[in-house]
């Protein structure tokens, strides 16, 4: 396994975890993003480069990385963000980034040293009593450990965030790079040896 593909695998490992560690918290409170709303989409995001490896790689798989990679212009709003009237979304949303999947559903350890519930005001505003009712972030992610340990995958991609769009671009240079290398590689392995 290249060490592209073995990073690749390790993000789409902690993103699956990740996934059902949210999902089982929308399934235990009801606790959900209205249908349709992607508010959080539409603003600047900054992100990783580790966080769009999987989708550099699906988009190569896929032979659509460079029709991607040419779209992508100066506009710090996410080229897959679909804005559409009343079903506004997320355009990858199975490749979508580390922050895109942790928005509005993670706890943060405040002043007194105590878990808190952090979300966007729409979910705290449509789910006010509930989230006042309970105390919800025991199953949540916390923040910043998540993020260590989700930076540790690979150091060098994860560290430094980018406009959206920017970090997009530079996974995949990044998978068509270590594309790259590995066919360089495997192209030399397989000459016949002089002699």
């Amino acid at each position: 396994m290249s060490d592209m593909a073995s990073i690749c695998a390790r993000v789409e490992n902690f993103y699956s975890q990740l996934d059902m560690q949210i999902s089982a918290f929308r399934s235990a409170t009801g606790i959900t993003c209205p249908q349709g709303c992607s508010i959080c989409c539409a603003h600047d995001v900054h992100c990783s480069i580790l966080e769009f490896i999987p989708l550099a790689v699906n988009l190569w798989r896929n032979k659509q990385a460079d029709t991607v990679y040419n779209s992508i212009s100066g506009d710090n709003t996410c080229i897959f963000y679909r804005p559409l009237p009343g079903k506004s979304g997320c355009g990858i949303y199975p490749w979508r980034g580390y922050i895109c999947r942790i928005f509005g559903f993670y706890s943060v350890i405040n002043k007194n040293h105590e878990l808190e519930f952090c979300s966007c005001r729409i979910i705290k505003k449509n789910f006010a009593e509930s989230i006042s009712l309970r105390h919800l972030p025991e199953s949540l992610p916390v923040i910043p450990d998540l993020t260590i340990e989700f930076n540790n995958i690979e150091t060098g991609l994860g560290s430094r965030l980018f406009p959206v769009n920017q970090a997009i671009r530079q996974a995949i240079e990044k998978v068509y790079f270590s594309l790259e290398a590995e066919k360089n590689n495997n192209q030399q392995a397989s000459m016949p040896a002089k002699q």
